[in-house]
C-alpha cells in the first residue's frame, strides 16, 4: 500500500505492507524512524486500523512548536523535556496552557520511561490521547491569542 502525505512543502512517499498496521496493533507499539543527517524524525503508530504518522524536524535552530501543535490537534502525545532555550520549551508552554502536565518530564530517565510506556501500553496511550483531544481546543480557540498578535502587529506598524 502507498501513501503520499505532504511534509511542509516537501512531498513524502511511503511503501508499506497492508499487514503493517495489524503488526503494530498486535505489538501494541509505534515505530520511530530517524534520518539524523537530514534532521527528520517520523513516528508511525496505529489509530484503529489506519497508520498514524507524525513528523518532526529536529534542527538545532528550531523548536518543535509546529509539530507539537499538529500532533496535539490529532491527539498524538508529545513527551517533552524542557531545556534552557525556547526551542525546547514550546511544547511545555502548550501543555501548561492546556493544564495537562502528564507528558512534561524533568530529566532524561523519566523521558525514556514515559516514551516507552506510551509505545508499549495501549491503554495509557489511549488515556493520554483522549485527554489531549479533550483539551487541545484551548490552544486553537482562544481569541486572546489573536488579540495579542493584533496588538503586537499594530505596535510594529506605529513604529514604522
Amino acid at each position: 500500500m502507498a501513501m503520499k502525505p505532504t511534509l511542509g512543502r516537501v512531498p513524502v512517499r511511503f511503501e508499506y505492507s497492508v499487514r503493517f498496521p495489524e503488526i503494530l496493533n498486535h505489538l501494541q507499539s509505534s515505530l520511530a524512524i530517524t534520518t539524523y543527517q537530514a534532521g527528520k524524525l517520523a513516528v508511525v503508530g496505529v489509530n484503529g486500523e489506519q497508520l498514524d504518522f507524525s513528523f518532526h524536524d529536529f534542527s538545532l535552530h528550531f523548536g518543535g512548536g509546529h509539530t507539537s501543535y499538529e500532533a496535539l490537534a490529532v491527539g498524538t502525545p508529545v513527551v517533552t523535556l524542557p531545556g534552557e532555550f525556547l526551542r525546547s520549551r514550546i511544547t511545555l508552554a502548550l501543555y501548561r496552557k492546556m493544564q495537562f502536565t502528564d507528558m512534561i518530564v524533568a530529566s532524561p530517565q523519566p523521558y525514556i520511561e514515559t516514551a516507552v510506556r506510551l509505545g508499549t501500553n495501549r491503554s495509557e496511550r489511549d488515556r493520554v490521547s483522549a485527554a489531549i483531544l479533550e483539551l487541545y481546543p484551548i490552544l486553537f480557540d482562544d481569541p486572546q491569542e489573536v488579540r495579542c498578535l493584533e496588538t503586537w502587529l499594530w505596535s510594529q506598524l506605529v513604529k514604522s
